[in-house]
């Protein structure tokens, strides 16, 4: 019986395998055939993926993009740089302190005051090709006073021989001698040229048409040079009325090594600028012409106010040169101008020949940072910079006296002042700083005499010379 059940069992293996066995060939072919189904399936999508990575890049290129840099602003830029907007923005509060002055004539202690709040943009075209500049300065709160704005065009991108062009109502490369402070990291707060203001040179706003050749290589070094007509002396507030008034500004700067890799020589500099123009006066808009004054925005003293100088010529010349290494960095400044006044009908004049220089020795030290000793920079948090600087400046009225605010016997004015600045930098955007002026000057108006706390009401006298101190404090943030 199990022989029987044995051989039943081996004859039904034997039938499933003539029935299965021809049927294999097509199963397995079958299953090949799904499998390459699946990989050609698999080939397809992974292709899609590429395709949808590459859109998904190309679209981020796209975007425009943002950047943020300290003290020049935030700029949102096109990814093929057909366009780009920056917007940037200063603000200083100062606190004002005259240890020997009199509150009750300006004089004050611990008086606030707007130095500067200056928003602006730049919407640049086509990889800045063109440039469109606005600035507003906002001192004194209003804000509908536009300051600067100008169309740069900067045609040393096709070739960098060709001149760039500024048509403008605002600062620009001619507006300096090439060796002048920066607003932003400089230790010492003002210019000298600040203490001789001529209205012909002045760097407030301005019309102008501007030919520019701006730092191009020359040797080791680098050369600019600058041409510009603008309207003459005598404008404020850009008034013009029935004048022939014309101005032509020439600039020439060197920068000798800056391509060179040695340190003692790299960072020198040196420029010189002149301005030759007429004053006119059938202009309406008279003004002053050259003044001797404080640079001080609260209790800011003038003690020889020069105007309604008469017709005639006018010129001025201004030069500097800079030297730095490491942490260390020194510049001196000179100018000189003179107006060659003369007696035009009923247009006569009550003063000629008006005429003035400055000049100006700075230093300036990085102390200390957390990298150690004479270490740090403008840009560096935790920097600490000293700043120390001597001005002069003097004025003449020519061949006609009392030209000062108070109708003296006398017509010269001669005005000194010595500087030291203490920065600490807490960030790169933002720094706070105790300025300590000593002021001296002689033939001191006798209006300000008591004003400026070296004589009282009664001991006033013509062509006393002053001294006096203040001790200020800054706050600056740059966006």
């Amino acid at each position: 019986m199990k022989n029987k059940l044995l051989g039943m069992a081996a004859l039904s293996l034997l039938l499933s395998a003539f029935v299965f066995l021809p049927l294999a060939p097509v199963w397995a072919d079958s299953v090949d055939e799904k499998i390459k189904s699946l990989e050609q399936e698999l080939t397809r999508l992974k292709g899609e993926q590429m395709e949808l990575k590459k859109e998904a890049t190309a679209a981020v290129a796209q975007l425009p993009t943002f950047s943020l840099r300290p003290r020049s602003g935030v700029t949102i830029a096109a990814a093929d740089r057909s366009w780009a907007v920056t917007m940037f923005m200063q603000f200083q509060m100062h606190m004002y302190n005259f240890i020997d002055g009199n509150d009750r004539r300006g004089l004050t202690t611990g008086d606030l005051f707007n130095r500067r709040s200056r928003p602006g943009w730049t919407l640049c075209v086509m990889d800045c090709l063109y440039e469109w500049h606005q600035t507003w300065d906002i001192d004194t709160g209003d804000i509908g006073n536009n300051q600067n704005n100008g169309l740069y065009m900067n045609f040393s991108k096709i070739n960098p021989w060709l001149p760039d062009i500024l048509v403008a109502d605002e600062e620009s490369v001619t507006s300096y001698n090439q060796v002048a402070r920066s607003s932003t990291s400089s230790a010492q707060l003002e210019l000298a040229s600040d203490l001789l203001t001529d209205s012909g040179v002045s760097n407030l706003s301005r019309r102008t048409i501007e030919f520019g050749w701006l730092d191009k290589p020359v040797g080791p070094g680098s050369v600019t040079f600058a041409v510009a007509y603008r309207v003459g002396a005598g404008i404020t507030e850009n008034v013009a009325t029935d004048t022939d008034r014309k101005e032509f500004v020439a600039i020439l700067g060197v920068r000798p090594f800056v391509r060179t890799k040695n340190k003692w020589l790299e960072r020198t500099r040196l420029g010189i600028s002149t301005t030759l123009n007429r004053v006119d006066s059938r202009s309406a808009v008279q003004g002053d012409r050259l003044r001797i004054r404080t640079d001080e925005r609260i209790g800011r003293l003038t003690l020889l106010d020069a105007n309604n100088v008469g017709d005639g010529k006018h010129h001025n010349i201004q030069g500097g040169l800079e030297w730095g290494v490491g942490p260390y960095l020194i510049r001196g400044e000179a100018g000189y101008s003179k107006y060659h006044s003369g007696q035009v009908g009923a247009a006569s004049s009550a003063v000629s020949d008006v005429r003035g220089s400055y000049w100006r020795i700075g230093n300036e030290f990085f102390l200390w940072s957390p990298k150690g000793l004479l270490t740090g920079g403008a840009y560096q948090p935790g920097t600490v910079q000293l700043g120390w600087g001597f001005q002069r400046a003097w004025a003449n009225c020519g061949k006609f006296k009392e030209c000062d605010p108070d109708q003296a016997d006398f017509n010269n004015i001669r005005l000194l002042k010595r500087e030291l600045d203490l920065w600490y930098y807490w960030n790169a955007f933002s720094r706070i700083g105790v300025i300590w002026n000593w002021w001296d000057a002689d033939n001191t108006p006798r209006n300000l005499q008591d004003a400026v706390g070296c004589v009282d009401n009664a001991n006033r006298s013509v062509g006393k010379g002053c001294d006096w101190h203040s001790i200020n404090i800054a706050l600056q943030v740059y966006f």
